[in-house]
């Protein structure tokens, strides 16, 4: 997403990370003036804008949701999975998962095993 979309995203609430971040590190907005970083640290929003001018910094953005960097991880020697699809498919287990544990099945590996076919 580009730099508008990313102040729009941590508006909503979102964190959110830039290609140049680290895989840990993180930027949220605590008021419209004020963003803060995975390590606590504050700054201004002017500030932080300040001295990244470069065209580099108006894309490239993305919500952080807390996964290891690259975008696809080799999950097996034929597989690739983007991080998306893997989000999408850590959310339907959990709800999977849930639903198993409630009504006592125990073949939720089973499903595990058949959704992503290995």
């Amino acid at each position: 997403m580009n730099k508008q979309q990313a102040i729009d995203a941590m508006r909503r609430g979102h964190k959110v990370t830039h290609r140049f971040f680290g895989d840990k590190e993180w930027l949220k907005m605590r008021s419209d003036f004020v963003y803060e970083f995975e390590d606590g640290f504050t700054c201004s929003a002017s500030e932080f804008w300040k001295y990244r001018i470069e065209a580099t910094w108006n894309e490239d953005w993305e919500i952080f949701d807390g996964l290891v960097s690259p975008s696809c991880i080799d999950i097996s020697s034929e597989k690739i999975y983007t991080q998306s699809a893997l989000i999408d498919f850590c959310k339907a287990a959990f709800e999977v998962g849930r639903n198993y544990q409630l009504t006592g099945e125990n073949n939720f590996n089973e499903w595990v095993l058949k959704t992503i076919k290995i």
